[in-house]
């Protein structure tokens, strides 16, 4: 939509969309929502090329391949228990030693073979290979000691939240009292 007319007074809503004009009494705004990101060096550089935001989209692609999740709460759990399924390693790489995801999520990724733990640890950098295509490692941080290693990987899963995409309502938000 181009633009959004509030109706006034029990009058229907004007939604201008390509040069035409709908009308109707009830908008829903489905906004959506963005994966939050690192905000490191490499991730964007390598999003498609092993950074992946989505193991139920992704995860075929790495069948017997080594990953990580970068997460600690239900959605990072949930993401590695379906990669499992696909590869051949899955490390969970989380900031805080402990997790924010409920007890029987974490139990069901802790019996899981092929997930293992590291805690705590944060992603700096990814790395692609020699050839410059694809995701090679990453460089991790003990966020306690400052120590750095590089961990080698074929696939990294970002888990850490959604952003709302609700900032062009807010924009346009009118009515009376703030309502629209």
């Amino acid at each position: 939509a181009e633009k959004i007319v509030p109706g006034a007074d029990g009058q229907p809503h004007e939604v201008h969309v390509g040069g035409e004009v709908l009308r109707a009494r009830t908008v829903i705004l489905a906004m959506g929502a963005e994966h939050k990101k690192l905000g490191v060096p490499g991730e964007d550089e390598l999003g498609g090329r092993g950074v992946s935001y989505c193991a139920t989209c992704d995860a075929a692609f790495f069948k017997d391949k080594a990953t990580i999740i970068v997460g600690g709460g239900d959605s990072a759990m949930e993401e590695a228990l379906f990669l499992a399924k696909f590869s051949s390693r899955v490390v969970i790489v989380n900031r805080r030693g402990e997790f924010r995801a409920s007890k029987i999520m974490l139990e069901r990724a802790r019996e899981t073979e092929n997930i293992e733990f590291l805690t705590p640890y944060v992603v700096d950098e990814f790395h692609a290979g020699e050839d410059g295509k694809a995701l090679d490692h990453a460089r991790l941080r003990n966020v306690e000691t400052g120590e750095e290693r590089d961990l080698e990987m074929d696939g990294a899963f970002i888990a850490i939240g959604h952003e709302p995409q609700s900032a062009r309502s807010e924009e346009r938000r009118v009515g009376k009292e703030g309502r629209s």
